[in-house]
């Protein structure tokens, strides 16, 4: 994970390699880290495993991570392991923004009535899953759909959704701004 061969030489609009902005963020992330096990490895000084080094990444390293691995029969296998089946840009796209959805909520940001930014692909899969949950264009009830989606295929169960359904549920005017996007212009 850490050889600059693993990631695709794509090239940001000022001509930085993204893989290399990558590798130094994840290397910063793995030194920072006080978890038992990073200092262990440093300790150590072998390579940290990959289990390790993830563990210490926020989501958006991770999410880079994997839009730029170029092994693309390790990311299928991925992806399909959380239940998203569909060709790997649209789940990169899925997971991008689940990391947008994440830092609205730990930045405590607006959720009602926001339009999302970087909204969730909805595959038919996510869709068949949950039939009746009603979802607007770009609103954030739609990357509920696909967060309640990945969590049912990762733990097996609708627990989560159903937490999630039943919290809307609770609230008329709270469901309907979190179904409906507001578009300002």
């Amino acid at each position: 994970y850490m050889d600059p061969e693993s990631y695709q030489s794509v090239r940001s609009k000022r001509g930085e390699l993204l893989r290399d902005n990558l590798l130094r963020n994840m290397s910063k992330w793995m030194k920072m880290s006080n978890e038992v096990c990073m200092r262990h490895y440093r300790r150590k000084g072998g390579p940290v495993p990959v289990w390790a080094a993830v563990e210490t990444f926020p989501f958006d390293t991770l999410s880079r991570m994997l839009s730029l691995h170029v092994d693309a029969k390790a990311l299928r296998e991925l992806y399909r392991s959380v239940g998203l089946r569909t060709n790997l840009r649209t789940s990169s796209e899925v997971v991008h923004a689940m990391v947008y959805l994440r830092n609205l909520c730990s930045h405590h940001a607006r959720l009602w009535h926001r339009e999302m930014v970087i909204p969730s692909p909805m595959t038919r899969d996510m869709k068949t899953a949950f039939d009746d949950f009603e979802y607007g264009e770009k609103s954030v009830a739609s990357s509920l759909l696909a967060l309640m989606y990945l969590v049912r295929n990762i733990e097996g169960d609708d627990d989560y959704a159903m937490v999630i359904r039943r919290f809307l549920d609770a609230n008329d005017a709270y469901v309907s701004g979190i179904r409906t996007a507001l578009h300002w212009e």
